[in-house]
C-alpha cells in the first residue's frame, strides 16, 4: 500500500490538524487490503437521503470490505460477533447536500467514543477509546521491560519502541471529536493500552528473519520473504537483496587483506553470524593489527550489511562500567576500535556472547535483566591484559590478526565507495558464510596463524609478573624492600617496557595484583609497616651481575 493512499484513508478516519503528525502517524497504521466491493454502495447510502445501512443488516463479505476500508474493523468487528448493534447516522445528517462517508464514519466514531459533559463539553471515554487506538496499531512489549511499548512500523518492516506515534494519533483524535486534549489524558489513554498488549519475551524478538530493504531475510529457508508484524524483528539492514549480485573488487581485497584461506573463510563465517539470529557458536572476537592493514575498511562493511542504526561502539573497559552496557540495548553489533590493553571484567561479557540474561544498569532508570542479542567485535591494536585464563573464557575468545601491510603504492583511496557498490553481493558471499558455518555446526574455520595467536595471548602473563619475573628474586638475609620504592621500580619498569599499567596505579590496585602473582609464581614475602611506612621482606631485587636487562634498568 503506497504512502499516498494511506494518508487518504487516514484523513477519512479522523480530521488532521498537523501534517507533521500525519507523517508520523502513517506508517504505523495497520494496513488494510483494498475493498474488493461496495464501493459504488457506500457512496450511494452515504449521498442518498436513505439511511446508512446498520452493518448487522450487511453481508459478512459486506460488513469486512466497510470495515478493512477504515481501520476500526477490530474495534467493530467485537460488536458484531457479540451481536452488538453498531452506531448508524441518522437519517437527516445523510440527507445533507453532498454529504461524504468519512464524515458519517466521524460522526460514529464521536457517538462511540465520546459523551456529553453536563455543560455540555465532548469528553472522551478512555476505556473504549484505548480500545479503538489499539485496534489501529500493532502495539506489544517485552516481559523484562513492560513499560516501553513497541510498535510495528510497516513501511520499515521493524518494531520500533516509541510511544510518538500514539502520543500524535491521541492528539489528532481529540481534534477529530471536538474533545480537549491533555497530558493527562494522553498519559491515561496510553497506560490502559499498556494493559491490553501483548507480552512476548525479549528472547523471541529478531528469531525469525532479518529485515532488509526489499523484504525479509528468513532465517530457517534461506529465503526472501515479504516483511510481517509476526516476524517481531527490531532490526533493519538497508541493503537490497539480489541473489545474483557479485563483488569482485571486494574478494581481489580479501586476498590483499589475509593470505591464508582459512582467514578468510574465517571472516566469512563472522560475518554471516553476525547477521544472524542464534549464539550457538559463544564467541567474541578481538582483531588485532598495528594499522594500515584494512581491519577498519573490511568490518566497516559488516557495519553496513547490519545497519549503522542497529550497531553501537563501546570498548571493552565499559565492561568494568556500572552504566557501561547500556548503550548494547537494542543494537545487533558491536563495533569498537580500542587503542589501549585496559584489563576488563569478563562475566557479563560471557553471558552476552552464550546469549544469556543479564542485568544492565540503566541511568536514572530502572536495571532490567534482559537477552542482549548483539555480537562482539574489538579492532584492536594491542591486545588487552587478562586475568581470567579459564577454558570458559578461553573458549570464547576468537583473535584475528591482520598483519599483512598495504604498500602505499597498492593502496585505493576510492575503495570504500567501490565496496560500497558491492554490498548486495558481500550480503551474498556472507549468506554463504552462515550457511557453511550452520553446516559445520557453528564451529568457525580456523587458521593456524590464529591458533598460534591465540595460544601466545594466554601463555602471555600480566605485567606483574612479567616485572616479578625479571626483576625480583628471593631474599634469605632479613634486609626490609620499601614499598615505595617496589612501586616506583614497576612503574620505571612498566615505562620503559611500553606495559600498560593504568589499572595499576593506586596502592591498593598494586598491592592486590602482586599478592596475587606472588602466589601464582609460589614465591614467598611479608608485608609489614615500619615507622608507618610498607616494607616488604622475603624479596630483593635482582643483582647487577644477572643476565637479565630488565633488573639492570631498575638498579
Amino acid at each position: 500500500m503506497t504512502h499516498g493512499l494511506m494518508q487518504r484513508r487516514m484523513t477519512k478516519l479522523i480530521n488532521v490538524k498537523s501534517t507533521e503528525n500525519l507523517n508520523i502517524v502513517i506508517p504505523f497504521i495497520k494496513q488494510q487490503p483494498e475493498p474488493i466491493t461496495l464501493t459504488k454502495r457506500l457512496e450511494d447510502a452515504t449521498d442518498a437521503s436513505s439511511p446508512l445501512y446498520p452493518l448487522l443488516d450487511l453481508n459478512r463479505q459486506d460488513q469486512k470490505a466497510i470495515l478493512k476500508n477504515n481501520f476500526n474493523m477490530n474495534f467493530y468487528m467485537h460488536r458484531i460477533k457479540k451481536n452488538r448493534s453498531v452506531p448508524s447516522v441518522p437519517q437527516t445528517v445523510l440527507s445533507q447536500k453532498r454529504h461524504k462517508f468519512h464524515q458519517s464514519l466521524q460522526y460514529i466514531l464521536k457517538e462511540v467514543l465520546t459523551n456529553k459533559t453536563q455543560r455540555g463539553g465532548t469528553r472522551i471515554k478512555k476505556g473504549v477509546t484505548a480500545k479503538f487506538i489499539d485496534a489501529c496499531f500493532s502495539i506489544v512489549c517485552t516481559s523484562d521491560n513492560p513499560d516501553e511499548i513497541r510498535l510495528y512500523n510497516y513501511e520499515k518492516g521493524v518494531w520500533e519502541t516509541s510511544e510518538l506515534p500514539l502520543q500524535r494519533f491521541i492528539y489528532e483524535l481529540c481534534y477529530t471529536l471536538g474533545a480537549s486534549w491533555s497530558k493527562n489524558l494522553e498519559t491515561a489513554l496510553i497506560d490502559q493500552i499498556k494493559r491490553r498488549i501483548k507480552v512476548y519475551d525479549a528472547k523471541e524478538f529478531n528469531q525469525i528473519a532479518l529485515t532488509l530493504e526489499n523484504g525479509a531475510f528468513n532465517y530457517s529457508t534461506f529465503q526472501i520473504e515479504p516483511t510481517s508484524p509476526l516476524h517481531l524483528s527490531t532490526v533493519k539492514s538497508y541493503i537490497k537483496y539480489d541473489p545474483y549480485a557479485q563483488a569482485p573488487v571486494f574478494h581481489k581485497s580479501l586476498h590483499e587483506w589475509f593470505d591464508d584461506k582459512d582467514d578468510i573463510a574465517f571472516v566469512q563465517e563472522w560475518f554471516g553470524y553476525v547477521l544472524s539470529n542464534t549464539f550457538k557458536a559463544n564467541a567474541f572476537l578481538l582483531v588485532y593489527s598495528q594499522g594500515g592493514e584494512g581491519k577498519s575498511t573490511l568490518f566497516g562493511l559488516l557495519e553496513q550489511l547490519v545497519g549503522v542504526a542497529n550497531t553501537t561502539a563501546i570498548p571493552l573497559s565499559n565492561f568494568n562500567r556500572d552504566f557501561g552496557l547500556e548503550p548494547l540495548l537494542n543494537k545487533k553489533l558491536n563495533l569498537a576500535t580500542e587503542s589501549s590493553n585496559t584489563e576488563f571484567s569478563t562475566d557479563k561479557l560471557k553471558g552476552i556472547t552464550a546469549g544469556e540474561k543479564i542485568t544492565i544498569n540503566r541511568k536514572n532508570l530502572k536495571e532490567i535483566e534482559t537477552h542482549v542479542p548483539v555480537k562482539l567485535t574489538f579492532l584492536m591494536n594491542e591486545l588487552p591484559v587478562i586475568k581470567d585464563k579459564s577454558h570458559g573464557l578461553q573458549r570464547r575468545i576468537i583473535i584475528l590478526p591482520m598483519t599483512k601491510p598495504i604498500p602505499k603504492s597498492f593502496q585505493n583511496k576510492s575503495l570504500s565507495q567501490q565496496l560500497h557498490q558491492e554490498l548486495p553481493g558481500i550480503l551474498n558471499w556472507a549468506i554463504c558464510g552462515l550457511k557453511r558455518l550452520k553446516q559445520n555446526d557453528f564451529n568457525f574455520t580456523i587458521s593456524k596463524k590464529m591458533t598460534n595467536i591465540k595460544q601466545k595471548y594466554f601463555n602471555k602473563t600480566s605485567p606483574m609478573a612479567e616485572f616479578i619475573k625479571n626483576c625480583l628474586e628471593p631474599n634469605f638475609d632479613n634486609t626490609n624492600l620499601s614499598g615505595n620504592e617496589l612501586m616506583t621500580a614497576f612503574k620505571t619498569w612498566s615505562e620503559i617496557n611500553n606495559r600498560n599499567i593504568i589499572h595499576l596505579l593506586s596502592p591498593i590496585a598494586f598491592w592486590r595484583e602482586f599478592n596475587l602473582e606472588m602466589q601464582n609464581l609460589e614465591l614467598n614475602y611479608t608485608k609489614t609497616k615500619s615507622s608507618g611506612n610498607t616494607v616488604v621482606k622475603g624479596i630483593k631485587f635482582k643483582s647487577d651481575s644477572s643476565d637479565d636487562g630488565d633488573a639492570k634498568i631498575i638498579k
